[in-house]
């Protein structure tokens, strides 16, 4: 059990440093930035939230063999929240004009990495060991994160673990 709970908790620490959430883009009346420095501070939060993420996954690594999938319920909570709160600092970051559709693509699917998360959080709360494992198995979204975070240029945003 404990190896299905590390892979689903794996899946979500390999996007939640991109963070990304479903609220909707502010319309801050702050000025634009250039796409260089709006990396530079996406960077900067995605580097805070792994901080975060990283501190989960050595709490699921540390969860005995015999641990229930229930026990890894604070981690996860954790690195959701920690996704959440950069999603919102992202989000209010003033976005630059250029390459908005690799942006905005990238966003949205961190919208549905954070939707994702939710739903592993909700199985974990519930001892759906199976939900939870299927988790771990989805590649799709955390490929396509990285793929959209490496063609805007982000550093720290497009790494994984």
């Amino acid at each position: 059990m404990y190896r299905k709970l590390v892979a689903g908790l794996g899946a979500l620490a390999l996007v939640v440093a991109g963070c990304g959430d479903e609220e909707k883009k502010s319309t801050s009346s702050g000025d634009s930035l250039t796409k260089t420095e709006y990396i530079a501070k996406a960077d900067e939060i995605c580097a805070a939230a792994k901080k975060v993420t990283d501190r989960a996954n050595k709490q699921i690594d540390a969860l005995p063999a015999n641990a229930r999938v229930q026990d890894g319920v604070p981690a996860i909570a954790s690195a959701l929240e920690a996704s959440r709160n950069a999603a919102r600092r992202l989000r209010a970051l003033p976005e630059p004009s250029e390459d908005k559709a690799t942006l905005e693509a990238y966003l949205a699917n961190l919208d549905k990495t954070n939707s994702a998360g939710a739903r592993l959080e909700a199985a974990a709360r519930a001892g759906d060991l199976a939900k939870v494992e299927q988790f771990g198995k989805s590649d799709n979204l955390r490929a396509k994160s990285r793929r959209l975070a490496t063609q805007y240029g982000f550093k720290r945003c497009s790494r994984g673990k």
